[in-house]
């Protein structure tokens, strides 16, 4: 019914619209009695209607695409740092202790000092390329357990928000973080220390993937943070999950 109701009142609408100009056509007509001067201009006039449509219809699509782009990504961020905030630094602290050499992906993190768009891309491909040597064995793996079984609502909630389904690189995060979890999940707690070499093995390597996606997208969140909000920025960076030297 208010489906109905809504067409009609366009068609209305369009109605009035056309018979509005042609009664200003008959107006015209009666005071200046030239029908030929009213063909000429309303032959003028439609000639420069699909221009005029072009011009309206693409300058206003553009206006309001990087409108929708730049609310999207605002709260885009608002969820990443949401992500973060309560999973995504801890977690990196977490698998931070898993990696024997952490010095050297924060060596290329603090390289990128002044924050630009083409320091945050050389990083990203740094961090891609660099060498992961991933060791729990002989960790305590109970606490890591915890928290990441203690955050699945979170991450649940996350998932149903309809924008993530434009951010894939986000949404391979999550999951990942998702695996971890169903892994854990899979494990009895008396079982976390007399895992198999093939079974530390399989969780290196998903600590490698997720941990390389954390870093990634933290870099990526970093840089929009900078473009937003540069003191937020500056929050941002002095709680680092890397002992980065922010005094730089």
């Amino acid at each position: 019914m208010k489906l109905k109701i809504k067409s009609t009142w366009k068609l209305y609408y369009i109605l009035g619209l056309i018979g509005l100009s042609i009664l200003i056509y008959v107006i015209h007509y009666f005071i200046f009695r030239d029908p030929e001067h009213i063909f000429i201009y309303m032959i003028e006039d439609l000639a420069f209607l699909p221009l005029y449509i072009l011009v309206v219809t693409l300058g206003l699509h553009e206006i309001m695409t990087r409108r929708e782009k730049k609310d999207l990504l605002r709260k885009f961020n608002m969820i990443v740092g949401t992500f973060y905030s309560e999973i995504g630094k801890k977690l990196i602290g977490f698998l931070n202790q898993f990696e024997p050499d952490t010095e050297k992906i924060t060596q290329t993190i603090m390289e990128g000092v002044t924050w630009s768009a083409k320091e945050i891309s050389n990083m990203g491909n740094q961090i891609h390329k660099l060498e992961y040597q991933m060791e729990c064995q002989n960790s305590d793996l109970r606490e890591l357990k915890y928290f990441l079984l203690s955050k699945r609502t979170f991450l649940l909630i996350l998932l149903e928000n309809p924008m993530l389904l434009e951010l894939e690189s986000f949404s391979e995060l999550l999951w990942a973080v998702f695996h971890l979890i169903d892994e854990f999940d899979k494990i009895p707690e008396i079982d976390l220390e007399q895992l198999t070499k093939e079974e530390y093995d399989h969780l290196n390597e998903d600590f490698k993937e997720t941990y390389v996606s954390l870093v990634i997208e933290w870099l990526d969140y970093m840089k929009r943070m900078k473009d937003e909000n540069p003191y937020l920025f500056t929050l941002a960076l002095k709680a680092s999950p890397f002992k980065m030297n922010t005094e730089k």
